[in-house]
C-alpha cells in the first residue's frame, strides 16, 4: 500500500487541521487524523452523522485545502443516468435542425451537450503523479464518504446505499 509522504504541503494530521481551520472548518483531532490517513493512503473516508452536522462542509473544506474543484451530484430515489452523466439539449437541437434547412448538421456534437456532474468529473484534467488525486464524496443517509479518484472533485449524495 503506497503512502504519500506529503499532501499539498500537509505532512501531518495537525497540519491538515490547521489547513481546514484556514478554510473555515473546525475539525477535531479524530476527524483531522482520519481525513489525513484517508488522503495519505488513497482510501475512502466515511463520515456519519445527522443532517446538518457538517459532512458536506467537510468535503468543501478538504476541496479548498487541496485546491480542487468540488463537483456535487445530489442522488435521490429514482435518479437516472441522464441526471448524473449528461443530457442532450433538445430545444437547441430542434432549433439547429430548423436553421440548417437542407444542410446536414451533427446534432450530437459538443454544442448540444449538457454536462452533468459525472461527465464534468471525467473531463477534469488529469493531475501529475506527485499531486494528490481529486476527491469523490458519497452521502448515504447521514454518511459522507471521501474517496480519492482520478479527475475532478465530485460529491455524490445517495439515499439508503453505502458505497
Amino acid at each position: 500500500m503506497a503512502v504519500r509522504g506529503n499532501i499539498v504541503g500537509i505532512d501531518s494530521p495537525e497540519a491538515l487541521e490547521r489547513a481546514l481551520r484556514s478554510a473555515y472548518y473546525l475539525a477535531d483531532e479524530g476527524l483531522a487524523t482520519a481525513t489525513y490517513l484517508a488522503l495519505a493512503l488513497g482510501k475512502p473516508l466515511l463520515l456519519e452523522g445527522s443532517p446538518g452536522v457538517g459532512k458536506t462542509e467537510a468535503a468543501k473544506a478538504v476541496a479548498a485545502v487541496l485546491a480542487r474543484r468540488l463537483i456535487r451530484l445530489q442522488c435521490y430515489e429514482g435518479i437516472d443516468a441522464s441526471a448524473a452523466l449528461y443530457e442532450w439539449n433538445y430545444p437547441r437541437q430542434m432549433l439547429a435542425i430548423r436553421q440548417a434547412g437542407d444542410q446536414t448538421i451533427d446534432i450530437y456534437g459538443e454544442p448540444f451537450l449538457i454536462e452533468r456532474p459525472m461527465l464534468a468529473a471525467l473531463r477534469s484534467p488529469k493531475l501529475p503523479q506527485n499531486v494528490p488525486k481529486p476527491l469523490n464524496v458519497d452521502d448515504a443517509v447521514g454518511t459522507t464518504g471521501f474517496e480519492l479518484g482520478n479527475r475532478g472533485l465530485t460529491q455524490r449524495r445517495r439515499q439508503r446505499r453505502l458505497v
